[in-house]
């Protein structure tokens, strides 16, 4: 991360904040240090940076791919050359947001979502091989019964349909179908 980036977020220390990138996460601390580049970072300009994500998926109306937390702390460990940024996931009912996410509902900006929508965003982006091995690997993960799966058949249908490869598209829409 930048430092301007950095401090910017310190700055912001106690409030909400919106990502608008996606993270590469790990529950493993040490494999998110390493990823963090700790003390291998020479660049002056860029800080190391490990996000602690509290993201309690009881939560109603939380989501898996949130993009609005609240940030609770930011601080530099010494030890590991790298600064640790605290954030809890917030839903739709936080009381100082709900104003903020009725708003973006009303203009569109933000629909309910899924497991299948992060496959989705990679489609529209034109990232189909992201988004097709997400799908498959969301397939192997979920039981036949759940309700996401007709779904993910259904995303990977229209995936091979817009690369008119419509062989697949019919097999994977006939697919969703079947277990709808």
């Amino acid at each position: 991360m930048t430092i301007k980036e950095l401090e910017e977020l310190i700055k912001s220390k106690g409030t909400y904040i919106s990502v608008n990138t996606f993270l590469s996460t790990t529950r493993n601390q040490n494999l998110a240090f390493v990823y963090s580049g700790g003390s291998e970072n020479t660049d002056p300009s860029k800080a190391s940076v490990m996000l602690d994500i509290e993201a309690n998926t009881q939560l109603q109306g939380a989501k898996p791919f949130a993009s609005i937390a609240h940030l609770i702390d930011i601080t530099r460990d010494e030890n590991n050359k790298m600064w640790v940024i605290k954030l809890m996931l917030v839903n739709e009912e936080a009381n100082d947001l709900k104003p903020l996410f009725e708003t973006m509902k009303k203009n569109n900006i933000a629909q309910d979502t899924d497991l299948v929508s992060l496959g989705n965003i990679f489609s529209r982006m034109g990232k189909f091989n992201e988004a097709e091995k997400y799908y498959r690997e969301l397939l192997k993960a979920l039981p036949q019964d759940d309700p996401n799966a007709p779904k993910c058949y259904g995303a990977l249908g229209d995936l091979f349909a817009a690369q008119d490869n419509h062989h697949n598209a019919y097999s994977y829409h006939t697919k969703a179908l079947e277990l709808e």
